[in-house]
């Protein structure tokens, strides 16, 4: 966690609870990503979680991800032909607030990594049975999303999060597959043993 200057204490963060070490650290973190934190931090405590908070939430992630996810997806859908990537990640929707810090609203490490696995939707389905029941819940959207969506211009993912999140979305590729595929072509991306883990935070350290 933060420490207290000597002699002081710990502000706190009267909406949401969060920690800092003074009225100017305090009054930085609000202006550079506080002041859009804060309502979510808030609205977790209080039970008060929206749909609309949870895909704020999942921008946030994707924006930090997709740079290596697009190209990653590109590489192997050109290769393996149509597909989609499981996002799984250690962390949760909620420790997901804190898109572009490597701590949370206490100053706490995060620690947070997600492992990509390119897949089809016959691999899907042997995963689903033999490993994870649950994601045979996304099994109809899934197979809707892979028919609805040019592999050209959009990647879809399903995403399974420590909480239990988890959710089907297309997504438009950034940067363009013609630079998509120019990337997993230099980063080797299919000639990978197992799944493309990132580890987020060691980005930011």
């Amino acid at each position: 966690g933060k420490t207290a200057p000597e002699g002081g204490r710990l502000l706190r963060c009267s909406r949401c609870g969060a920690t800092y070490c003074g009225k100017e650290c305090q009054k930085k973190a609000w202006r550079a990503h506080h002041k859009h934190e804060c309502p979510l931090v808030s609205a977790s405590h209080k039970g008060e979680w929206t749909l609309d908070d949870s895909h704020h939430v999942m921008e946030e992630l994707f924006r930090r991800v997709r740079m290596y996810m697009c190209p990653y997806a590109v590489g192997f859908n050109l290769v393996r032909g149509t597909g989609f990537v499981l996002l799984r990640s250690n962390a949760t929707l909620i420790e997901w607030i804190h898109g572009h810090q490597a701590v949370d609203y206490e100053g706490r490490p995060l620690n947070r990594h997600v492992r990509l696995q390119y897949l089809t939707l016959g691999e899907f389905d042997a995963l689903a049975f033999e490993d994870d029941f649950e994601l045979a819940a996304v099994r109809q959207p899934l197979q809707e999303a892979l028919a609805a969506a040019d592999a050209e211009k959009h990647v879809v993912v399903v995403v399974v999060l420590a909480c239990g999140y988890f959710a089907c979305v297309t997504l438009p590729l950034v940067p363009d597959h013609r630079i998509c595929k120019s990337l997993a072509a230099m980063y080797q991306y299919v000639e990978m043993d197992g799944p493309l883990q990132l580890n987020v935070d060691e980005q930011d350290a």
